[in-house]
């Protein structure tokens, strides 16, 4: 019952989460004249140092919410879903670089989440 009530939970602080990186990336962004995309390195090539810290950290609660492997493969499609829908609707950037740091990000929420398991699973010992 318990590990059920922590399972909805975490199901529902998923999609509220979800649904603020929705809003971060497409809800804040005013519609361009043109298509605009950028090839892979674009931010490191242009020293954008605070977009590729900013996109890492907006997802990694979302990894560290899932947790395990899938995580990595649902934040590298949220992010591929998010750019690809940034670029037809000409919504701010559609950056490669953007789907690489965020998936860096999930990754590491993920690694927060095998690190908070595997503590929690040494104090019930």
């Amino acid at each position: 019952m318990k590990n059920n009530i922590i399972r909805i939970m975490r199901i529902i602080l998923c999609i509220f989460y979800i649904a603020f990186i929705f809003h971060m990336t497409l809800c804040n962004r005013s519609v361009s004249a043109e298509y605009i995309f950028y090839g892979p390195f674009w931010e490191i090539r242009e020293h954008m140092w605070g977009d590729i810290i900013k996109n890492i950290v907006l997802f990694i609660p979302l990894g560290a919410i899932i947790g395990g492997r899938k995580c990595v493969i649902i934040g590298f499609l949220l992010s591929c879903g998010i750019e690809i829908t940034q670029y037809f609707l000409r919504l701010g950037y559609c950056e490669i670089d953007d789907v690489l740091n965020n998936t860096i990000g999930t990754i590491i929420g993920a690694l927060i989440n095998l690190l908070i398991v595997y503590r929690y699973s040494k104090l019930l010992k």
